[in-house]
């Protein structure tokens, strides 16, 4: 079974937060990770992702948001892309970033490699 596993930017600090859960409060104004019933920390809700259960030939976690470099088959270059998750197909994605139009399945992470996130660009 895959690992559920949210991530988002501390609201108080630059920090990111790691929990098996997330919530909005009642008024929809904060955002919190929680790790069990009673320790939960107030995060940036528009900062949220969760972890895709795949990781980096690094073996870094690769989560929503995420910007990852793919090497090019036969070649020395490299292309980026966004991680992000597809409700339309239940499925996490790959978006070229220099087109913003390719799109791709993230089936594994062999050939990926963890640069940075949308929120720290």
């Amino acid at each position: 079974m895959r690992e559920t596993i949210f991530r988002a930017k501390d609201e108080f600090s630059d920090g990111w937060i790691y929990g098996q859960a997330f919530f909005i409060d009642a008024d929809n104004n904060h955002g919190y990770i929680a790790n069990g019933i009673s320790d939960h920390s107030c995060v940036v809700k528009e900062t949220v992702g969760q972890y895709t259960g795949i990781k980096d030939r690094n073996g870094v976690k690769i989560f929503e948001g995420d910007i990852v470099k793919r090497k090019r088959v036969y070649s020395y270059s490299e292309n980026t892309f966004e991680v992000f998750y597809d409700v339309n197909i239940c499925s996490y994605q790959l978006l070229h970033m220099e087109d913003n139009k390719t799109i791709y399945n993230l089936v594994t992470g062999e050939n990926l490699m963890v640069v940075g996130n949308i929120h720290n660009v």
